[in-house]
Order: C-alpha cells, then structure tokens, then sequence
C-alpha cells in the first residue's frame, strides 16, 4: 500500500512538474501576444486603411482614429470618426465599425468571415461579412434613417422615408446581390412623382430577394398608414439607375382618406365606393403605368 501511494505521488509529482514546465512558457507566449496587441501602433496604418476605402468606394474616406485590442472572437480593428463623402455630395459618418474574426465554420474551408459591428447615422449594422468577389453578408440592420440612404447607392433619390429594421442574408454572384432583405419600417412617409404630397405611414413590412443581374423580387408587401393602406408583392428588373427599373406589382389599395379619394381617381384608379382597388402596376419606377 505505501508502495503504491508512494508510486502514485511519484507520478503525481512528475504530471505536476510537467504541467507547471509547460505552463510556464505558454502563459508567457500568451501575455506577450496580450502585449503585442494592446501595444501595436494601428495608429500609423489609418491613412493606409482610408486610402484602400477609396478604391473601394470611390468616395472621400476620413478616419478619425485607428485603434485595436481583444474582443470575444480575438483580436478586434477598430475605427473611429470615419467620415464617407461620395462625389455626388451623398455622405455616411460612423462613430465605430468594429471588425474581429468571425465564429464561423466557413474558416475550416479556407474561407476567411469578419465580425462586423458598425454605427453611425445610417443605424446599426452588425453580423457576419465574407470578404471577396463571392462573399456576402449576413446580419442586421437596426433603426436605419431611410432618409439617409446616399443616393448613390440606389441610383436617385430614395422613395422611403421612417426607421427601419432589417435582416439581411445575402452573397455576390457575377458581381451583383443575390438573397433576402426582411424589411420592417416605421412612422415615415413615401413620395411618388405623381403625388403632390407624400404618403405617411405607420408600419411597411415586406420581404425582397434579389435574382439575376439586380432584379428584386417582393413578397408579403404590406403598409399601414392614415390615409391609404395596401398589400402585395411582385419584381423590380434590372436597371442601371432605380428610377429606370421596370415594374411588375399587383397591389390591393384601400384609401383610406375619403378626401384623398378624388386624387387617386385622378391618376386612373377606379376605386370602388369603399376607396378599395386591385392594381396592376408596369412601366418604370419613373413613369410607373397602373392598371
């Protein structure tokens, strides 16, 4: 019995000397990885990281302040003060956009995924980018001013006005989007050209999927508002610029606002004695054709 109690502390000993050997050089290696980012100049590489922006972009990029640590997912880029200016005056300022590797098993297949955790006044956007030509990105978007949506990025002047919630899903293929975009919005307004005044509405939700080339298609369309709701779906093709693009919706409309009524009659909607309609609408965003 002493014997083996002898044997087994002996071992034990020995597993214990190893362990605290072993421990030894690892907890240094981690302290000076600990240092070696807490200390790293990032700093001196913000005009180099602005400059890639600008290829990128094509716009004016300006960052306040490059910085970095630890996060969650290892080590973390932060930027701060970024400042966005395209030529056509249209402009995005982020406070932070945080980027860390992402927890993601497409690693393991060479592919590399990015934590993304960016606000600023277009909203918050945070999820899971894939760099590259095949890449895309999956997350959300929360309290986004549609206000602010450079025109740039649409080809005119965005229709929406309110704050928006969105969860997106999507990846590059032949150098467009291709998936879905679930859409809540709230408290804002859409404008038409052929409408003198824009429609308020309380709560639009929809779902989009982007198909071949640009052309998006909606499903499950819905506004609530004052004076006119409705619901619906169908596709917007390919266009160079939105206001070109061709339509291709079936709307149920329900006005709401009595006094609004002669308005939309106006423009060659038959409504019923309710205010209500079935609507096929074509033509172009820009010269949109009801039926």
């Amino acid at each position: 019995m002493a014997a083996e109690a002898g044997a087994r502390g002996a071992g034990g000993g020995l597993l214990g000397r190893g362990l605290r050997w072993l421990g030894l050089p690892l907890g240094c290696l981690a302290l000076v990885l600990l240092f070696a980012v807490a200390l790293f100049p990032y700093d001196r590489f913000r005009e180099s990281a602005a400059s890639q922006l600008r290829l990128v972009t094509g716009a004016r990029v300006e960052i306040a302040e490059l910085a970095g640590g630890l996060s969650v997912g290892g080590p973390a880029l932060d930027a701060l003060g970024v400042r966005v200016r395209w030529p056509d005056g249209s402009a995005l300022d982020l406070e932070r956009a945080r980027v860390r590797p992402a927890w993601s098993l497409s690693w393991l297949r060479g592919r590399p995924a990015l934590g993304v955790d960016a606000r600023g006044s277009l909203g918050r956007l945070n999820g899971t980018w894939w760099p590259g030509e095949t890449g895309g990105f999956e997350g959300s978007l929360r309290g986004v001013d549609l206000s602010r949506i450079p025109p740039s990025w649409v080809g005119g002047p965005f229709p929406l006005e309110g704050l928006a919630d969105a969860d997106l899903d999507l990846r590059m293929a032949a150098g467009a989007p291709r998936g879905t975009i679930e859409l809540e919005a709230r408290e804002g307004s859409l404008s038409m050209d052929e409408m003198p005044m824009a429609i308020p509405y309380e709560r639009l939700t929809g779902q989009a999927r982007f198909g071949e080339g640009g052309a998006m298609e909606f499903a499950d369309v819905a506004l609530d508002g004052p004076m006119l709701a409705a619901t619906g779906g169908g596709s917007i093709g390919a266009a160079p610029r939105l206001a070109l693009a061709p339509l291709d919706l079936d709307l149920e409309l329900e006005v709401v606002d009595a006094n609004l009524r002669p308005l939309i009659r106006g423009l060659g909607v038959a409504l019923d004695a309710g205010g209500r309609a079935r609507l096929r609408i074509t033509g172009s965003a820009r010269a949109p054709v009801v039926r």
